[in-house]
């Protein structure tokens, strides 16, 4: 099941669209599309991703260390958390294994372009990214376990 949002109608919800969906980000400004899409396969979304150069993005905690997102870039640290993006050509099945055991305590999303994001981290773990400059971009954001995506796009 699919249901598409248009900035129009976006912008006439009672609240701004991250409290509706189930997104782990915030962002400057609102987005031109929203997809939100009911079961879905992750792995199929997650292949179309990868075939399309997209990055994984992924805030977590600096304790525990994680031995499998060793590799992963680090693109920015806070006192609490590490903002890591995992190119689609390193993405691999240890990955997305530890991706699904801990989808509920994670915030991530695969992006189109990290080149011009600008973002804050979270302070706590109740907090979102705050993202920036989302001008020309798309964000894939999953609840792996009701198998729900939502694809927000900035033209």
């Amino acid at each position: 099941m699919e249901k598409l949002y248009t900035k129009r109608d976006l912008e006439n919800l009672e609240d701004r669209f991250e409290f509706l969906f189930p997104v782990p980000y915030e962002s400057d400004t609102i987005p031109d599309r929203l997809k939100e899409m009911r079961k879905v396969s992750f792995d199929a979304i997650t292949s179309q991703l990868i075939q399309n150069d997209f990055s994984l993005i992924v805030c977590i905690p600096h304790l525990p260390v994680v031995k499998v997102l060793k590799q992963a870039e680090v693109l920015s640290t806070s006192h609490s958390f590490r903002f890591l993006r995992i190119p689609s050509q390193t993405y691999n099945s240890a990955i997305e294994e530890f991706l699904m055991e801990n989808s509920t305590d994670l915030k991530f999303f695969w992006i189109k372009d990290i080149q011009k994001l600008q973002f804050e981290l979270p302070k706590t773990s109740y907090e979102r990214i705050k993202l920036v400059n989302m001008n020309q971009n798309e964000i894939y954001s999953f609840w792996l376990e009701d198998r729900e995506c939502t694809i927000a796009t900035w033209n």
